[in-house]
């Protein structure tokens, strides 16, 4: 009897820790079905596990307001041909991807996250960045996608 509550409370336990991973891995907390654009100058990059940030600031008529683009692990971005040299503080990027539901800022920093599908490098470059979402970045002709 003991073995069998211990083996169900082990898959319980089990089934609730995947759960997590999954729901970390997914795109829920943010408005996948209404992308934003924005454009702005490189501030601080962090190629890191497990996300990447580009922190952009963007003027704005209110001021500027700097945005954590999130980007995939170095891995997963080198897979797709970028390399950290790619990125140059004080060069201009545009972003398009997806807020989070709340829009508003998330990290302890202020900035207000982008979780970006595509990005506009500053050669005009349009490259796909991660491959969370809907696509809709890349579906609404707007970018030309270079491989």
């Amino acid at each position: 009897m003991n073995k069998t509550l211990s083996l169900v409370a082990a898959l319980g336990l089990m089934s609730l820790s995947t759960s997590a991973i999954f729901a970390h891995h997914s795109a829920v907390m943010f408005n996948t079905e209404a992308p934003v654009t924005i454009k702005g100058t490189l501030r601080r990059v962090e190629i890191v596990a497990p996300h990447s940030l580009l922190y952009v600031e963007q003027e704005t008529i209110d001021g500027p307001i700097v945005w954590a683009v999130e980007g995939q692990a170095p891995i997963q971005l080198a897979r797709r041909g970028f390399d950290s040299s790619d990125f140059k503080e004080g060069d201009s990027y545009e972003a398009c991807g997806y807020v989070l539901k709340d829009d508003v800022p998330s990290l302890q920093d202020g900035s207000r996250r982008l979780l970006a599908e595509v990005l506009v490098m500053p050669d005009g470059a349009a490259r796909v960045w991660s491959h969370y979402g809907n696509e809709h970045c890349q579906n609404q002709g707007v970018y030309t996608i270079v491989e």
